[in-house]
Formats: structure tokens, C-alpha cells, sequence
């Protein structure tokens, strides 16, 4: 394939996908065309193999793990999708997946070399703020931070003995997360609310769920519980089953 400057074999085979994901890299080795590494990051969690990948994708399921989930994240992002909706009830239209993702980083899908150039730049900008951020964060003390987030998982991991992970590494890692998970959630609301806007049979049970959820809270202003979240069975089922259908988003694995 000449985007890639390179022979390569495409394999949408869901069940050979799996197998090789599996493996561990047993039967092949992860790999990426140059121009991903520039984006990504010679650092990247992408570029680890065996054990010092191992590691670092438990640091990052501490951030998006199950846990940290029921603990913080689910709260953070129903205070984020009310204040989402309450500043589009004034507007006649909006462009959701333009709203969903005005302060997030974008993708880099089919770009062109100005485009491409346009996103080396963006990443030294986000790259440099990131820095500062990580620097400024290590100044302060436990005592001092209002929450417990990924960069404090980060940073007491460099402050071990014998770190997993050097800080370049570090910084690599925050980027692409950032990266791999804003455009793909701005896409995948967009998607989830078309194909409901074209169900309506779908959208009416999805709502009488939610609606049962209300009814059963003693102050219907509360925060969503994990409980409350766990017994939404139509909503995963509904949102799960259309993020299946943009799987296409997923960033795609070389070997």
C-alpha cells in the first residue's frame, strides 16, 4: 500500500484479529509506518513489547479500568454530558460530533501533507503543555491535589526506585490517550444518536428505562450511582452494539 510506503496485508477477519491480539505478540510483532511514530511518539506505549507493555497497559486500566470507573470517571462524565446538554437548550441546531469534541484532540484518518504537517505541530504544542503540566504536578503534595487522576499514577510510578517507564514515556502515553479517546467518543456519540434518531422504537424503550431509573431515586437531582448505571441492561445493550458498528475507529494494528 503506497500510503504506507510499504507491502502490507489488511485482515478484517474479526476471529484471526483476536487470535493474533491474544497472543501477546507471540506470532507477530506490533508495527508502525513512520509517519505514525511521528505523531505518536518514539516513546509510545505502541513501540513497548512484552513485559514493559504489559506494564504500562495496567497503568492505563487504572485510569479506565472498572474500578476507577464505579470510583470517579462515571460521575466526572454525567457532570459533563448535563453541562453539554444545558448549553445547547438555547440553540436551534448543533452539530454534535463538532460539539462533543470542541476542546478535544482530533484524528488524523485521511490526511493530507498539510494536514499532517498541521498535526506534528499539534503535537509539539500538546506535547510542551503536557510537560508543564507534569512538571507543575510534581511540585505539589498529596495534600494539595483536589483528586487522584492519571498523572498521579504517573508520576509515583517515575518516583520508584526502578521506574517501568521513563518520563518521555510518560508523556507519550498521556498523548495518545488523548488522542486514541476524544475523537473516537465525539464519532461514537454521533453514531449512537443517529442510528436511535432513526429507531424510534429503540429511543422510546432506551427512555422508559432511563425514566424508571428517575423514579425510583429519593432526589432525582443526585448523581447517577453505579448501581443506577450497572442496571441500565437496553442502554449497554443499544450504545454497545452501535460502538460495535465504528469499530473501524479503533486505531489499526501493524505487524
Amino acid at each position: 500500500m503506497d500510503q504506507f510506503s510499504a507491502d502490507m496485508i489488511v485482515s478484517l477477519d474479526p476471529e484471526l484479529n483476536n487470535l493474533v491480539f491474544q497472543q501477546e505478540e507471540r506470532l507477530f510483532q506490533c508495527w508502525y509506518p513512520n509517519s505514525f511514530m511521528r505523531v505518536f511518539g518514539a516513546d509510545s506505549i505502541i513501540t513497548t513489547f512484552g513485559s514493559s507493555h504489559r506494564h504500562v497497559r495496567n497503568l492505563v486500566l487504572r485510569l479506565f479500568g472498572p474500578e476507577n470507573l464505579r470510583r470517579a470517571m462515571l460521575q466526572e462524565m454525567q457532570k459533563t454530558a448535563q453541562a453539554s446538554l444545558l448549553s445547547w437548550l438555547d440553540r436551534p441546531s448543533i452539530e454534535v460530533k463538532e460539539e462533543v469534541s470542541s476542546h478535544q484532540t482530533g484524528s488524523c484518518g485521511n490526511s493530507s501533507m498539510h494536514s499532517f504537517k498541521d498535526y506534528l505541530q499539534g503535537r509539539k504544542n500538546v506535547m510542551r503543555m503536557l510537560r508543564e503540566l507534569l512538571d507543575e504536578r510534581k511540585k505539589k503534595t498529596a495534600h494539595q491535589l483536589e483528586s487522584i487522576d492519571f498523572f498521579d499514577a504517573l508520576i509515583d510510578e517515575l518516583k520508584q526506585e526502578k521506574p517501568a517507564v521513563s518520563e518521555n514515556v510518560a508523556l507519550d502515553l498521556l498523548f495518545l490517550l488523548l488522542f486514541a479517546s476524544f475523537e473516537t467518543t465525539s464519532s461514537g456519540i454521533t453514531a449512537i444518536l443517529r442510528f436511535l434518531t432513526d429507531n424510534p422504537m429503540a429511543l422510546e424503550e432506551l427512555t422508559e428505562e432511563h425514566d424508571r431509573i428517575l423514579k425510583r431515586k429519593a432526589d432525582p437531582n443526585s448523581q447517577i450511582t453505579w448501581e443506577e448505571y450497572k442496571s441500565m441492561k437496553f442502554t449497554s445493550h443499544a450504545t454497545l452494539s452501535q460502538k460495535d458498528q465504528r469499530s473501524c475507529l479503533v486505531l489499526p494494528i501493524f505487524i
